[in-house]
C-alpha cells in the first residue's frame, strides 16, 4: 500500500456505487484529491474496480468517479483511490478538500509563497 500523500478532509456524503454487476451504498467520511474512505457492507475486495457517484451534503453537491478502486479494506470500511474523474469534478473536489490546488479555499486563504513574499515585503 501506498503511504498517504495528501491529507484527508472530514466530510459527510452518500454514495452509491456499482461493483461486479451490483449496486451498492455507503457513507464516506474522510475525503482526499486522490480518494476516500467509505462505510459500507458491501463485500468489498482489494483491487475491485467501482463505478461511484457521491454527494457532498455540506456542499450540496454530487461527484462522480467511473473509475474508483479499493486500495483497502477493514470491514465495514474501505479505502478507494479515484483513477477516472472528469476534470471538472477534479476540480471541484480539490475546492471542497481545500489541499492547496489553485481555486481551493486554502489557496485563497494564504495565497502562494510569491503573493506572501509580496505582501510581507
Amino acid at each position: 500500500m501506498k503511504p498517504r500523500y495528501r491529507p484527508r478532509r472530514p466530510i459527510q456524503a452518500t454514495a452509491s456505487f456499482s461493483c461486479n454487476g451490483r449496486t451498492d451504498y455507503g457513507y464516506i467520511e474522510d475525503l482526499s484529491c486522490p480518494g476516500c474512505r467509505i462505510l459500507t457492507a458491501a463485500p468489498l475486495k482489494v483491487g475491485d474496480s467501482l463505478n461511484l457517484l457521491f454527494r457532498i451534503l455540506r456542499h450540496e453537491l454530487s461527484l462522480r468517479a467511473p473509475l474508483a478502486v479499493v486500495r483497502w479494506v477493514l470491514p465495514p470500511f474501505a479505502g478507494l483511490e479515484f483513477i477516472g474523474m472528469s476534470p471538472s469534478d477534479q476540480r471541484r473536489l480539490r475546492q471542497v478538500v481545500g489541499d492547496g490546488e489553485p481555486g481551493s479555499h486554502h489557496a485563497h486563504a494564504y495565497g502562494n509563497a510569491e503573493e506572501r513574499q509580496d505582501a510581507h515585503g
